[in-house]
């Protein structure tokens, strides 16, 4: 059973996000951001299936990925904590109730439920896409005037590259991280729930345990 001092702080919580425009404005900029990473990521691996040519390197890609996602995450975190806390309270004869208006405030209409669905299948194909194609872990480095050099698992030190090799493995490279959609369309899909149930109290009318 949970504390009441518990319940009563996400009950506070949940209500401050209703009625806060700070989180409506964090919500709109958590499903963007997811958006974005989404494109730019999705773009990326796909421009490298093609001649072995990337937009952002793996090194960028990733370093801005490291900035990025953590503060996404933590919002969605927090957001979603009251309502699962909330959710353990309610009483257990209230299941089929729960499901229903948890059904309401999470489900999409159908017109969202039919864009989450086709987003996620084109994350998918990407993913797919960029392993059948070449996908590896590692990093290169070095210019053109100072040479290329590889580092990847199963190697031991920096390996030298010609400029075509180093262009193969950058994609490669590019192509792994495609696993990046994962949580961008993630960002997408969650931020899209914390915005609906910020506007809707999923607890009316349901005694707690």
């Amino acid at each position: 059973m949970l504390s009441p001092g518990l319940l009563e702080t996400a009950e506070r919580f949940d209500d401050w996000r209703a009625r806060s425009r700070v989180a409506a404005v964090g919500d709109a900029v958590v499903v963007a951001v997811g958006a974005v990473i989404v494109l730019v990521v999705g773009v990326d691996d796909v421009v490298s299936w093609f001649g072995d040519r990337v937009l952002l390197d793996h090194r960028r890609l990733a370093g801005t990925m490291g900035w990025v996602l953590p503060p996404v995450w933590l919002w969605l975190i927090v957001s979603l904590a009251p309502v699962v806390v909330r959710h353990g309270a309610l009483a257990p004869e209230h299941r089929l109730s729960k499901r229903v208006l948890f059904r309401r405030a999470y489900a999409p209409t159908a017109r969202a439920g039919a864009a989450l669905g086709g987003l996620l299948l084109a994350c998918v194909v990407i993913v797919a896409g960029g392993f059948v194609a070449g996908a590896a872990k590692g990093e290169v480095r070095g210019t053109a005037a100072s040479g290329y050099q590889l580092s990847v698992q199963g190697t031991a030190g920096w390996q030298p590259l010609t400029p075509a090799e180093y262009r193969h493995w950058s994609a490669e490279l590019v192509r792994l991280d495609g696993l990046f959609l994962a949580f961008g369309f993630g960002a997408v899909a969650l931020g899209s729930v914390v915005r609906r149930a910020r506007r809707t109290d999923l607890f009316t009318a349901l005694p707690a345990q």
